[in-house]
């Protein structure tokens, strides 16, 4: 990015014009400690705000909204402008997704966890659970970027900033690199191996075969390499390092609070959150971003996140009524309609006749059609009300709380801050003086249950908080300045032209190519 282009750049910010651009997405949505990082913009040497720039463009409103638009089509731009870069996380990735599937076969499993584990990668996983040590990806994207740490940074994030595929379209392979690829890819027996162990997790819903096409289909030459599956080493904790994950004590408090009698086995690990910081984090430290600026900027970026998320789930409007009920008489009433007989739980006009007409609407409002569902216990049913009327009454308290109208109602530069703060204040675990107190004709036991929502919201913030400053810390550590007359995309090219057999490609442009503003 030019000199000329950041001016004219930041002087549409200082603007303002009436439809917001990605950069002004992100920077609307930074809370005010942030802010003052993007004040600070024009007084800052022509590098650093470069770098500030290029980590909004990547993070974009869209990925602190709780989706991934802007840093997918980043990546997206990267993989279609830059070939050499294209090309070598092609051979990046196929040599871990061909691993996935020679371990599966070797160690006669399944691809997928979800026999052993109720998510694909779980909390309780750790790089050792798959063979290797930790450090094991960035030890190997250091060997495809030959020992070039900002390449290495590059290639795991395609796409270490998520585990679903974020990708429209295979990273292709060079027409040279036939033979590589044959060497890398499973063998037909490994293949068949997977695919049986596949057919037998899915209890023979779908034959062998229709695994074994989708495996080899996934390693065709033309189709080009896909991001690894969410079951994939790739994704497992520490694959970064021992130290780019969270504490073994923050692990135990997630389980306690969001998982209390299924464990950490049954909740996402979701490292790909320190991945994606270090990534970001990597575009401000290249550039020479200071930890002054970087550090509230990271942070802020990860609070609109986080707190965009929660207030997806907050700001609902609740379902008005019966908060004087409690879930006893909820339960008892969800028994009468199970025992009213078969057709109760099959047909609703004999449902409205043998249950209570002040109950039977809201319980039916809550569970739908889960209520006349068979299989379901009065037990489970009722399990399923205490989850959802928790919810709703947290809602109800966000709603009472002063953090509501703060936030702007989930919209603003305060979002990050209000919605930080109020679950604090609210979980039950808080301080009894900082809490909003409970509406009158709410029941205590159901307030006590919102607040136990709530936590498990604490929670959540502690958790994406930590990750990404297990992330931030990595890439300080490992991403150096970057030289102008060697990027990326130009050490990606040496890599590709260093084989005498191939043809050499283009020069790059010396800056990092982003995209349009």
């Amino acid at each position: 990015m030019t000199k000329f282009a950041i001016t004219l750049y930041f002087a549409a910010i200082v603007a303002a014009p009436a439809q917001a651009s990605p950069i002004e997405q992100a920077i609307n949505s930074l809370p005010a400690s942030s802010q003052i990082v993007i004040k600070a913009l024009s007084f800052l040497p022509e590098n650093q705000r470069t770098g500030i720039l290029e980590y909004l463009l990547l993070i974009g409103g869209e990925s602190m909204s709780g989706r991934n638009a802007d840093i997918m089509d980043h990546n997206m731009h990267l993989i279609e402008n830059n070939p050499c870069i294209a090309n070598l996380a092609a051979k990046f990735y196929l040599s871990i997704n061909s691993e996935t599937v020679k371990r599966a076969a070797r160690e006669n499993q399944p691809l997928h966890t979800g026999g052993q584990h109720a998510v694909a990668m779980p909390l309780s996983s750790t790089v050792a659970d798959f063979g290797k040590q930790p450090g094991w990806l960035w030890e190997r994207a250091l060997e495809y970027s030959k020992g070039d740490r900002l390449l290495a940074m590059q290639l795991i994030g395609i796409c270490g900033h998520d585990d679903v595929n974020q990708l429209f379209s295979g990273m292709p392979y060079a027409s040279h690199d036939r033979a590589a690829f044959q060497r890398l890819v499973p063998s037909d027996q490994e293949i068949q191996a997977v695919a049986l162990n596949e057919a037998r997790r899915e209890e023979n819903q779908r034959d062998t075969a229709t695994y074994v096409r989708a495996i080899r289909n996934s390693f065709r030459f033309e189709r080009g390499a896909f991001c690894p599956d969410q079951n994939s080493a790739f994704y497992a904790p520490q694959a970064l390092g021992a130290a780019a994950d969270i504490s073994p004590s923050l692990r135990s408090r997630i389980a306690q609070v969001q998982a209390p009698t299924q464990g950490a086995s049954s909740l996402p690990g979701k490292n790909y959150h320190v991945m994606g910081s270090a990534y970001g984090a990597c575009h401000l430290f290249r550039r020479g971003v200071p930890e002054i600026l970087s550090r509230p900027l990271v942070m802020g970026a990860l609070n609109a996140y986080r707190s965009s998320r929660i207030c997806e789930k907050l700001k609902l409007d609740p379902i008005v009524g019966h908060e004087s009920t409690s879930v006893a008489t909820f339960r008892q009433e969800i028994e009468r309609i199970r025992n009213a007989g078969t057709q109760a739980v099959s047909d609703r006009s004999v449902v409205a006749r043998e249950s209570n007409q002040r109950l039977r609407p809201f319980i039916e409002m809550l569970l739908g059609d889960d209520l006349l569902d068979p299989n379901l216990s009065g037990e489970a049913l009722a399990q399923k009300l205490r989850q959802r009327l928790a919810r709703m009454d947290a809602q109800t308290l966000f709603r009472a709380s002063p953090q509501f109208n703060a936030s702007n109602r989930c919209t603003g530069p305060q979002l990050g801050t209000a919605v930080r703060d109020f679950v604090a204040r609210n979980g039950n675990l808080s301080p009894i003086d900082q809490r909003t107190p409970c509406p009158p004709n709410l029941l205590h036991e159901r307030c006590q249950a919102a607040r136990e929502v709530i936590e498990t919201y604490l929670v959540d913030f502690e958790w994406t908080e930590s990750q990404h400053l297990a992330g931030y810390e990595f890439a300080k550590q490992n991403c150096p300045q970057l030289d102008p007359n060697n990027t990326p995309e130009m050490a990606a090219c040496r890599i590709q032209n260093s084989n005498p057999q191939r043809s050499r490609s283009p020069p790059p442009a010396v800056e990092q190519a982003s995209p349009a503003l």
